[in-house]
């Protein structure tokens, strides 16, 4: 069973410019995830599917495989990841014969992650017959039941219907809720479209049967601003041994 893991880092970034090879603690970002895939015993292949060339060189001289600039078509600030793994996976199967079966998307701006959590989303995965997993965190303390909205009159009301502080005045009666978070997302490429158009969505990608991973890591930061980046600099000045 191969297993790819598929680093997308295109060139542009809106939030942050230059993100994905941006130096955080001395590297550049796609480092950790890079070092990451390669460390992982259930992985493969390593790919960055970037369409910038000094992208590919950096993910290159860090020992990952960039052996395409991905087109232009799949390489928008608005492109889904759908297109973007469907071209990896078509590419080795067209240039190497490679039969990929299942894909780790690992999302450079998720730079911090434990081997051990990688390991147990492939070997949850494995052995079930579910389509893909996805890491999840527990949301109860952001939880929907609690979240409002605000109407036309200016009024607040329960962003859900028939929910909120009246009907769930403690806390220990919200049911368990989560939310993805993007640390670590393995999929069966039998979810993707062939031919994938480069339109193509997120529509289909988990499958209809996606199983889950609690992460609790305490580190885990996602990248998306500025103020995200200061974040993660001052996770690794706190904690010098995080990667080890």
């Amino acid at each position: 069973m191969t297993v790819l893991a598929v680093i997308p880092a295109r060139g542009g970034s809106k939030g942050v410019p230059g993100k994905n090879i941006r130096l955080l603690g001395g590297r550049p970002l796609i480092a950790y995830s890079i070092e990451t895939a390669l460390k992982s015993p259930g992985i493969d292949r390593v790919v960055v599917s970037t369409d910038d060339a000094k992208t590919r060189s950096i993910a290159l001289e860090l020992g990952a495989e960039a052996p395409f600039l991905r087109p232009a078509e799949i390489s928008g600030d608005k492109t889904a990841d759908t297109p973007v793994l469907a071209h990896a996976a078509g590419w080795y199967a067209a240039q190497e014969g490679l039969t990929v079966e299942m894909i780790a998307l690992f999302r450079p701006t998720t730079p911090f992650r434990r081997l051990s959590l990688v390991e147990a989303c492939l070997t949850r995965l494995r052995e079930s017959d579910a389509d893909s997993v996805r890491s999840v965190r527990d949301m109860r303390h952001y939880h929907p039941y609690w979240m409002l909205r605000i109407d036309a009159e200016g009024f607040a009301q329960p962003f859900i219907p028939g929910s909120g502080l009246d009907e769930y005045h403690q806390r220990q009666m919200l049911p368990p809720v989560y939310r993805h978070d993007g640390y670590c997302d393995i999929i069966r490429t039998r979810n993707l479209p062939s031919p994938c158009p480069p339109d193509a969505t997120l529509k289909g990608l988990y499958g209809k049967r996606m199983v889950t991973v609690l992460n609790d890591d305490p580190h885990f930061v996602n990248i998306d601003t500025e103020a995200d980046f200061a974040a993660a600099e001052r996770l690794l000045a706190e904690n010098p041994n995080l990667l080890d």
